[in-house]
């Protein structure tokens, strides 16, 4: 989850970090717990983003206003 690289780049990944991932993508009550097991993986994970953002391209490749809208939402993560 890129979210969860972005927010780990400069230092430890803070509550406020968190809180604007929840607003920004508007998890679903009864899917928090996995959603937040996903973003934990890749937060302790040694990989880097690139294997994440690859993924997020090839899938939406057709759709580019949905990929604006992850870039903006991390941009938006990133300055919390």
């Amino acid at each position: 989850m890129l979210s969860a690289k972005l927010a780990k780049c400069d230092g430890p990944v803070v509550r406020a970090e968190i809180d604007m991932f929840k607003r920004q993508f508007r998890i679903p009550p009864e899917s928090a717990r996995d959603i937040g097991r996903l973003f934990d993986q890749a937060r302790d994970s040694t990989e880097g983003y690139e294997p994440y953002a690859r993924q997020l391209g090839a899938i939406f490749a057709d759709n580019r206003g949905l990929l604006e809208d992850v870039l903006t939402a991390l941009f938006t993560i990133a300055r919390a």
